[in-house]
């Protein structure tokens, strides 16, 4: 019985370590587009 919540356990670790792996993806992903738009909106105003 004890394997099972050790693999239970493991598991959740993999999938919130493959969670916050793709959601740092998204920001770093994100970040330059960001930059680019805040400073097209600063130029335009």
């Amino acid at each position: 019985m004890r394997w099972l919540i050790y693999v239970l356990a493991h598991g959740l670790k993999l999938a919130e370590l493959r969670l916050r792996g793709s959601a740092a993806k998204d920001v770093e992903l994100l970040a330059p587009l960001h930059h680019l738009a805040v400073r097209e909106r600063g130029t335009g105003s």
